[in-house]
C-alpha cells in the first residue's frame, strides 16, 4: 500500500467530528471502493475514524464485507474477526435482493490467477468454506 495515500486519508479524517450524514458524504464512496479493491489499510483507517462506517452500503445494499466476499478480498474480509464485529450480524445482513453473505460467496467469480476448471472450482469451494466456518460457527 502506498504510504503517502494512506497519510492523505489520515490527514483528511483527523480532527473531524463525524455525523452519519457527513461521514456518509465524505467516506462512503472511498470506503466501499477500497473494500472492493482489497485495500485493507484504507478500510481500517476509515473504520478507526468512524466506527459506524461498517453500516455504509452501496446501491445493492452491499456493505464492505459483502463487497469483500463478492470480490474475493480476503484481507478486508478478515477484518470481521480482527475488529470483533458481531459475526452473526454480518453474516445474516441481507442485500437488496435478499441474499446474505453466503450467497455472495457462492457466486462464481472468474479468476485471472487460476487456470483450469477443477482448480477454479476448488478455490471457490475453499472460499465458501472459509466464509461459512468464520461466520456461522457457534
Amino acid at each position: 500500500m502506498n504510504e503517502q495515500a494512506r497519510q492523505i486519508v489520515k490527514t483528511m479524517c483527523a480532527g473531524v467530528i463525524w455525523t452519519f450524514d457527513n461521514a456518509s458524504d465524505a467516506l462512503k464512496t472511498p470506503l466501499l471502493k477500497a473494500a472492493s479493491l482489497g485495500i485493507r489499510e484504507i478500510v481500517e483507517d476509515i473504520m478507526q475514524v468512524y466506527a459506524y462506517s461498517t453500516m455504509f452500503c452501496d446501491d445493492n445494499d452491499y456493505n464492505i464485507f459483502h463487497l469483500a466476499v463478492l470480490h474475493r478480498r480476503e484481507k478486508v474480509f478478515n477484518l470481521i474477526k480482527e475488529t470483533g464485529l458481531f459475526q452473526k450480524w454480518v453474516a445474516s445482513y441481507p442485500c437488496k435482493n435478499k441474499e446474505n453473505i453466503l450467497h455472495l460467496a457462492g457466486k462464481c467469480n472468474p479468476s485471472r490467477c487460476i487456470f483450469g476448471a477443477a482448480l477454479q472450482m476448488q478455490r471457490e469451494m475453499q472460499w465458501f468454506k472459509v466464509i461459512d466456518l468464520n461466520l456461522f460457527k457457534e
